[in-house]
């Protein structure tokens, strides 16, 4: 595009146009059509390629369609970039840089993300830049650099939109491209990565969970786990053979031979010798079909004579059961009774309970031992008899005296803490020759405590029958927690205790369901009901009719209007249904036209309370 030099009788001096000079009598130029056509054809070319609409009023199209064709995928470049969602207006600090009137501001961060994109700062309300107010403006891939900003400066913004957005209406998305991502130089054994490969964070954490390591303990969880099990001195196993629950034993670790730990024996048993008079023959007493015997050696003593089956100033005692006694109106005690033992461990290595080692002393096989924690005193341990004990004490009427048992040139002799006994009778040398049977009853033996069979059965029956269950009583003693405890899992079942009032029956009635219903007032004068999840609301009654009423207002669903259709819908009877669309507020002024009236209804579903055709009035209720 030039002047145009080439038609002649324009008028140009030195190649342009001048204006007219009547002092001179200097004529102007004049512009011929076909150039002036031409050059504004250049221009709407321009403005056409930038895809604007030409507008003969508008005189920035040009101006923005060169921005726009010269920005390409890139923007002019930004003084910032916001980090948060701000306001809209004056001039602030943004990413530690102090705006100036006219910086041009990448928003990016805003929480209605349609009000993203390039703006340009000013005291008053901020408007978007003159290469960015258009939707052609702001197209998906647009680059935006970033001049400075402390977390900002130096990087590259680009929008991430897929497809072409409506500026103002679809929101704008942006990642960051290129530039600095504001971790600092150095090495990191830990670092966060974006999906553009740029190290977003960067750590050098010291700990398991810093470095996301999950399968492996921490010192305090190893230290823990430690303080639980014991240290071992000369044993690697301590246990349960074959897991049975009355084999307990250590295995040495010199030469991995077994010591046999005793079990727990529940009580205390009698010593063997001891006494005075006493030697160290190995004595066995046990219960026989016969009674209580007792062995010394390979040598055996018969039955042992004791207060039960034996008193030397009334009586020969002939066993230790009823039946002996030809006793038939009392239980006997496995009649009564039921006994059970559960004795089990499962680990492959014992919990320390208030000690520090187990073990054997010196690898002595004889010497297994404890450690306690507080003050490291040694407990012996008993390794295994390899034969039941006879036990000491807490039988009826027993005390915890020590009681030694021993064979003496006399026989068997028993001795208590230190006072001696003397000699025990046993069929060896005792052989009564009767008894005093005096009957078959408790009473004939004088025997009062006891129940006789009759006595027993009257007050079992005073008790209920136990169905399923082994407990019932009161949770903590707390009466307001009765319940029963299920037999077969432990479990406990909370019972309702009195309610002191007759409850409403939910459901059963006609047409009634099984959903769980709720009533409750709701602190502002209503009841509330509802049924399984679903809210039903306030329920309508006397205190809150009128407040509900009130609250409809004007086009509230049950509120009333006096209205016409707009369109003509026909004839329409008292009941049909009308489109609150089609309804104007009107009145029962005959004048009252098309321009006269008090505005459209224009929501809900009305239900017509007279009949009407084409723009008659009536009155309608909102039902929907």
């Amino acid at each position: 595009m030039d002047y145009p030099k080439s038609v002649p009788g324009v008028g140009l001096a030195s190649g342009k146009f001048v204006d007219e000079n009547p002092a001179t009598g200097t004529p102007g130029s004049l512009i011929p059509a076909a150039w002036g056509n031409s050059v504004t054809q250049e221009i709407l070319n321009v403005i056409l390629g930038a895809g604007l609409v030409p507008n003969e009023e508008d005189v920035t199209q040009l101006h923005r369609a060169i921005l726009g064709l010269a920005a390409s995928d890139y923007k002019k470049a930004v003084r910032c970039a916001t980090t948060v969602s701000i306001g809209l207006s004056g001039l602030q600090t943004i990413d530690d840089v102090t705006l100036v009137a006219g910086d041009r501001v990448l928003v990016k961060n805003q929480d209605t993300a349609s009000q993203n994109w390039i703006y340009v700062a000013a005291a008053g309300a901020w408007a978007r830049a003159q290469d960015a107010n258009e939707s052609t403006e702001c197209t998906p891939g647009h680059l935006v650099p970033v001049q400075a900003g402390t977390k900002n400066a130096g990087t590259v913004w680009q929008l991430v939109n897929t497809t072409v957005p409506v500026l103002g209406t679809t929101d704008l998305a942006f990642e960051r491209l290129l530039g600095r991502s504001g971790v600092a130089a150095g090495d990191y054994t830990r670092v966060k990565v974006n999906k553009f490969g740029q190290v977003e964070e960067g750590s050098n954490p010291t700990t398991l969970s810093g470095n996301g390591i999950s399968d492996a303990y921490t010192k305090a969880e190893a230290d823990l786990r430690d303080l639980q099990r014991p240290l071992r001195d000369s044993i690697t196993h301590v246990g349960l053979s074959n897991n049975k629950p009355d084999a307990p034993y250590m295995r040495r670790e010199s030469d991995g031979a077994l010591v046999s730990l005793q079990p727990n024996l529940g009580f205390t048993p009698v010593q063997q010798g001891g006494g005075t008079g006493q030697l160290d023959n190995k004595v066995k007493i046990g219960w026989s079909n016969n009674g209580l015997k007792a062995m010394v050696d390979a040598t055996d003593l018969g039955n042992i004579w004791y207060a039960n089956n034996f008193n030397p100033a009334t009586k020969a005692d002939w066993g230790t059961t009823l039946a002996s006694y030809k006793i038939t109106d009392a239980y006997t005690k496995a009649e009564v009774y039921a006994k059970s033992e559960v004795d089990t461990r499962l680990a492959s290595r014992a919990l320390a309970d208030a000690i520090s080692y187990v073990g054997l002393a010196s690898g002595d096989l004889g010497q297994p031992y404890m450690r306690r924690v507080a003050d490291s005193a040694i407990s012996w341990l008993q390794t295994k008899l390899g034969y039941t004990p006879v036990q000491q004490g807490t039988g009826t009427g027993q005390s915890n005296n020590v009681v030694k048992i021993g064979w003496s040139d006399n026989g068997l002799k028993l001795t208590v803490d230190a006072t001696d006994l003397g000699r025990v009778w046993y069929a060896a040398n005792f052989d009564p020759n009767g008894k005093a049977n005096w009957g078959t009853t408790l009473a004939a033996y004088g025997i009062t405590d006891a129940y006789t069979k009759a006595e027993t059965d009257a007050r079992d029956a005073q008790r209920p029958t136990a169905d399923s269950i082994t407990v019932l009583g009161f949770a903590g003693n707390d009466v307001n927690l009765p319940y029963m405890r299920r037999a077969s899992d432990g479990q406990v079942y909370y019972l309702q205790p009195r309610l002191g009032y007759t409850p409403v029956e939910q459901g059963g009635g006609a047409n009634m369901s099984a959903n769980k219903v709720r009533l409750g007032y709701n602190g502002a004068g209503s009841l509330r009901l509802q049924v399984d999840s679903s809210d039903f609301g306030d329920m309508i009654n006397d205190q809150n009719l009128p407040a509900k009423v009130a609250a409809l207002g004007l086009g509230g669903i049950g509120s009333y209007a006096f209205a016409r259709v707009i369109n003509s819908q026909g004839l329409v009877n008292q009941g049909g249904m009308v489109s609150g669309t089609n309804l104007i507020y009107s009145s029962t002024n005959g004048s009252d036209g098309a321009g006269n009236n008090s505005g459209l209804i224009g929501g809900g579903t009305w239900r017509a309370h007279g009949a009407f055709s084409g723009s008659e009035r009536t009155l309608f209720q909102r039902v929907g």
